[in-house]
């Protein structure tokens, strides 16, 4: 049987941050810290603009992959 995954409370991040000092468990806070701001600086929804865009390129004939394409090289999406 698989475990269910459930997050750290503060309580234990705050034991895990005193474990450094026995040799234990490196990072983990930072780590933690990193994977939230990383998971909050994704982009948002598209806004009617990128669909208006998105919408013309289809229209030219491009097919999906290929605006996905040229949205990547040209920045707009991760």
């Amino acid at each position: 049987m698989a475990s269910r995954y459930r997050q750290l409370s503060a309580q234990e991040r705050v034991k895990i941050e005193t474990l450094p000092g026995e040799g234990h468990a490196r990072n983990a806070s930072a780590k933690c810290l990193a994977r939230a701001q990383a998971t909050s600086e994704r982009p948002g929804k598209l806004q009617p603009e990128d669909w208006e865009r998105f919408k013309a390129c289809l229209e030219e004939g491009r097919n999906p992959e290929q605006v996905a394409r040229r949205e990547r090289v040209e920045g707009r999406t991760g």
